[in-house]
């Protein structure tokens, strides 16, 4: 009975023992549970390094601070950092110009970086206070204007120090349209629309205010007009009214306020309705008024093309300083100075002065009491034959009786330049020639080739 126990015994020691050898013949590296997935692998668990980035960048907007990052780790936070992360944080924290392009390219699809210093925070803010400008209506209610002026004030002061050129295509006019009830009391700039002024310009946002805030800007452009629902107001149909175009006097006083905070190299004003002519007849201007006229035409900066001073009372001083204005002037293009107290002496030195000019084309001296020695320097004037001087009115002028005498020899051997000028009309004037102005007159005209008369 015994042995087949043992029998037994042993067939079951062999049976267990054989997997065994059978396992350890297999390198350890190679024992794995595979699934039938080839592309399957137990993840490994993640390392503390990343599972702190993870929770830096979520809690960002809590905690913003890179500086404490390792520049290794730095990047990733950034390229990690939502893109709709609030301006007054990201803003003076984040220059990194891969955040910044993934944000602008973002918001602004068509932008090109070119433009804008090829800096791609630069061209964010640019744009982005472009559209806050452009889109803020000013409102006639102190209240409401007060909140918002506020809310803008703080856009300005996160993108300052990153704008340096700043192009508005459009600027809302004040909104004076009462809201709620009809017994609403109406502001008095309604009031004056509801009158018949439809066509007086509106008053804009106060450029002067955001001016004062972007120190850093250097080319400035500013439209005076209104883009109705995302279309010129050329082409705005019934909503059109001449209103939505132009630069009022407040626009004009709040905007000339921001300036001098500012260096700009450039700026361009566009649609602002600023007239490049003056109209100051019937003024009872003496010649110290011209002196100042005198003052503003010899000014780098001036852009006036057109400038009446009819019916004043300007005589040779004041002319005198406004035909030595015109030397250096280069945009006057028609002046007017008809009825004034200009008489012999004051005609002969503007038209001395004028042949140094070489822009201005229509010229009106009529009833200024002009005599010989206005028609000598006229007729050197005529002579130089200036292309730019077009047309000419000396009507109702004393400029000679007509009698039967000559007009000097002098004259035909004269060049013209301005001493010799002086010394024809000495000769002329103590010849006490009158009959000739006609003659010499006619002559200059007839080498003239351009001017009207």
């Amino acid at each position: 009975m015994s042995e087949p126990a043992a029998s037994t015994k042993g067939e079951d020691t062999a049976v267990v023992e054989e997997p065994v050898k059978k396992a350890k013949e297999k390198p350890v590296q190679e024992r794995r549970i595979l699934s039938e997935d080839c592309e399957w692998n137990l993840a490994p668990v993640e390392k503390l390094t990343a599972l702190c980035l993870k929770a830096i960048v979520k809690n960002f907007e809590k905690s913003p601070d890179l500086d404490k990052l390792p520049s290794k780790h730095r990047e990733t936070v950034i390229n990690s950092i939502s893109i709709d992360l609030p301006l007054h944080i990201a803003g003076p924290i984040i220059s990194d110009e891969d955040y910044w392009k993934r944000r602008s390219k973002a918001r602004f699809l068509y932008a090109s970086v070119a433009n804008h210093g090829n800096s791609w925070k630069r061209l964010f803010f640019e744009l982005h206070l472009k559209d806050v400008i452009e889109k803020f209506t000013p409102s006639s209610d102190e209240s409401v204007m007060e909140s918002g002026m506020k809310g803008l004030t703080e856009e300005l002061k996160i993108g300052a120090p990153f704008v340096e050129t700043l192009k508005l295509g459009q600027l809302r006019p004040i909104n004076i349209v009462p809201k709620g009830d009809d017994d609403e009391k109406i502001p008095a700039e309604a009031l004056k629309l509801l009158e018949g002024k439809k066509d007086e310009p509106l008053d804009h946002l106060n450029l002067g205010h955001i001016l004062l805030h972007l120190g850093r800007l250097k080319d400035l452009s500013v439209y005076y007009g209104y883009v109705v629902f995302n279309t010129s107001v050329l082409d705005c149909g019934i909503n059109f009214s001449w209103s939505l175009f132009g630069m009022t006097m407040k626009d004009a006083i709040t905007f000339s306020q921001g300036l001098p905070s500012l260096n700009l190299v450039k700026m361009v004003i566009q649609a602002s309705g600023v007239d490049d002519d003056r109209n100051l007849s019937h003024n009872q201007i003496k010649d110290s008024g011209a002196r100042g006229v005198a003052k503003l035409l010899s000014s780098p900066k001036t852009t006036l093309q057109t400038l009446v001073l009819a019916n004043n009372q300007i005589s040779n001083e004041g002319v005198r300083c406004i035909g030595k204005s015109l030397q250096v002037n280069n945009t006057l293009l028609n002046l007017d100075l008809r009825l004034n107290h200009l008489y012999d002496y004051g005609g002969h030195l503007l038209f001395l002065c004028l042949i140094k000019n070489k822009t201005l084309a229509q010229l009106d001296v009529s009833g200024n009491g002009l005599e010989n020695r206005s028609v000598i320097a006229l007729a050197g004037l005529l002579k130089q034959n200036l292309p730019n001087l077009l047309k000419l009115d000396v009507s109702c002028n004393k400029l000679g009786d007509y009698g039967n005498e000559k007009p000097p020899t002098p004259l035909e051997k004269t060049s013209q330049s301005t001493a010799n000028l002086l010394d024809v009309t000495k000769v002329v004037d103590v010849q006490k020639i009158n009959d000739a102005s006609g003659k010499i007159l006619f002559e200059a005209i007839s080498q003239n080739k351009v001017i009207w008369v």
